[in-house]
């Protein structure tokens, strides 16, 4: 059984597993020392999805840009199992918490050329991309999904 849950900072090492098995063709390596930061110092809006105890994806959101806005960041599925449901899982876990807040009236993701049809199935519309803003090879896709007016 599929259960998604909060993360918890025994999660570290899996989660980080996760990241390793998505670079370099979802994230820039660079961007580990943030991962593993944002790990340490992680609020409650950051989730784990496991099967048989076993982390198999993980994801979460942040409050900023403003007080209407929120933020989709870090989200990652194991590489192998890509296609599965789980990436489908998880973001509506997060889109489903993130709308619980009302006043949340938009949702932004800068994700890659590689993952923004995935997040423009969910509504999410491009409005920025910078050619390899995330590392040599890797786009940085803007995306904002509207919740409210």
């Amino acid at each position: 059984m599929t259960k998604i849950r909060l993360y918890q900072l025994s999660d570290f090492d899996e989660c980080l597993r996760l990241f390793d098995g998505n670079t370099p063709d979802f994230f820039d390596a660079t961007e580990r020392t943030a991962f593993c930061d944002f790990l340490r110092t992680s609020s409650q809006t950051f989730y784990v999805v496991e099967r048989c105890e076993k982390i198999l994806a993980c994801g979460g959101y942040a409050l900023g840009h403003g007080d209407n806005v929120a933020s989709l960041c870090w989200g990652m599925v194991d590489q192998k199992l890509h296609g599965q449901g789980l990436g489908r899982a998880l973001i509506e876990a997060r889109l489903s918490a993130i709308r619980a807040l009302p006043s949340i009236k938009m949702v932004c993701i800068s994700t890659s050329q590689h993952t923004q049809r995935f997040y423009g199935r969910f509504g999410f519309a491009p409005v920025k991309v910078t050619p390899d803003g995330h590392g040599p090879g890797m786009d940085c896709w803007d995306m904002t999904l509207q919740l409210r007016q």
